[in-house]
């Protein structure tokens, strides 16, 4: 597949003809190039999912768009996890968690990471729903994760979790996600806010 821009514009030859000069420019180096920056500046390299950015870009655009729920699951401690087991075991650890959180979802949402954790944004959930896969995850980190690099680790890790509900994101989202996981060592393991 070849892409190229044609331009075409109206010029004076040698001073006194007039003529068309057409210009065919092969634009597939610089498309893949801007797709390659976007990649780089909307996604997670090492889990391969859209990153914090792209989170925040695709909540304003839901704005006014009904409901919207976010599940934040931020793993505690995880520099610790890379200092005893390394940084192989520490991204196989993530790795895991992104193929069990991501293949256990069975709502139709949307799946983010950032550099502590991942999020899960949906559309005209409820928050029932949404009570429900923070139980069901929580209960998941009850369990050690068998990673294998190099050696087979069980690794236990907690987690907090935070559900954010309402029209009102667009602005302050990344303030609601701080807040819910700063409140989330409650008696139910999950904050709502």
């Amino acid at each position: 597949l070849m892409w190229e821009q044609i331009s075409c514009r109206s010029i004076d030859w040698c001073g006194t003809r007039p003529a068309v000069l057409l210009t065919i420019t092969n634009i597939n180096e610089a498309t893949r190039s801007d797709s390659k920056y976007e990649r780089i500046a909307y996604f997670n390299s090492l889990l391969e999912v859209p990153n914090g950015k792209k989170l925040e870009e695709d909540v304003n655009q839901l704005v006014g768009l009904g409901k919207v729920v976010l599940l934040y699951l931020e793993i505690e401690r995880f520099e610790e996890i890379n200092h005893l087991f390394g940084f192989d075991a520490g991204d196989q650890l993530l790795k895991d968690i992104k193929t069990w959180l991501f293949k256990s979802e069975t709502r139709r949402s949307q799946r983010y990471c950032n550099d502590k954790g991942f999020v899960l944004l949906g559309r005209n959930v409820t928050l029932e729903n949404v009570q429900t896969r923070a139980e069901e995850i929580l209960a998941r980190f009850n369990e050690p994760w068998q990673v294998l690099s190099g050696k087979n680790h069980s690794i236990y890790c907690s987690v907090k979790i935070g559900v954010i509900s309402g029209k009102y994101l667009k602005n302050e989202m990344r303030n609601l996600l701080l807040r819910t996981t700063k409140v989330s060592n409650n008696h139910k393991g999950y904050a709502v806010y």
